[in-house]
């Protein structure tokens, strides 16, 4: 950390720079870290360029991630060389060449349908079937329903959430013939994305 600080003091006068601290070791950390970061100056500057030479593999991972659902540029510095210094860290120097990463913006191929995101608000950890449709449904109309009505409802769940599951933002299980859904990795990110 102290080099990046005396990176920063050095072209502060060019741009703006920031610090931000993450769980490395935790990629839900990361990934909403980094989304926050994003969320914060997406709309204050046309173009955010993240350098990913540097960092845990998680981070660069959530960063590459995250990147995919705003208007960011990634790139990755090819050194000059590497220097081993006695307390047996290793620290590039020079610029040998610039690589930019390719992102694609991702939230119109995953963006979730309305029915979707309000699925995937109402998940958490296992849910049943059952209980989905009875918080997706009205209070007042879900008392009314008759079991005709109840086998409707959940057979359109039921469609909703094999769509989501193709788009591997859910998981189900079935246990004592009962449906239990959950989020993955991905649709608690998309959640979260979503909650913009």
């Amino acid at each position: 950390m102290k080099i990046a600080k005396k990176i920063s003091e050095k072209i502060k006068f060019l741009m703006d720079t920031e610090f931000v601290y993450a769980d490395y070791y935790d990629l839900k950390d990361c990934l909403s870290t980094i989304k926050n970061v994003f969320e914060r100056h997406v709309k204050k500057y046309d173009e955010i360029f993240v350098n990913i030479s540097s960092g845990n593999k998680l981070l660069v991972a959530a960063t590459i991630i995250v990147s995919q659902f705003y208007p960011a540029k990634l790139f990755y510095v090819i050194p000059e060389k590497y220097n081993v210094l006695p307390e047996k860290m290793t620290i590039s120097s020079g610029v040998k060449k610039i690589v930019s990463i390719p992102t694609f913006k991702l939230s119109g191929v995953i963006e979730p349908t309305e029915k979707e995101k309000k699925i995937l608000i109402e998940l958490g950890k296992k849910t049943s079937l059952s209980t989905l449709a009875e918080r997706l449904t009205p209070p007042d109309k879900y008392s009314k329903m008759d079991d005709y009505d109840t086998r409707k409802v959940k057979t359109l769940l039921l469609y909703h959430i094999k769509k989501m599951k193709n788009k591997q933002l859910i998981e189900t299980e079935l246990k004592n013939r009962q449906l239990f859904i959950s989020l993955t990795e991905t649709g608690y990110f998309i959640r979260d994305i979503l909650k913009k």
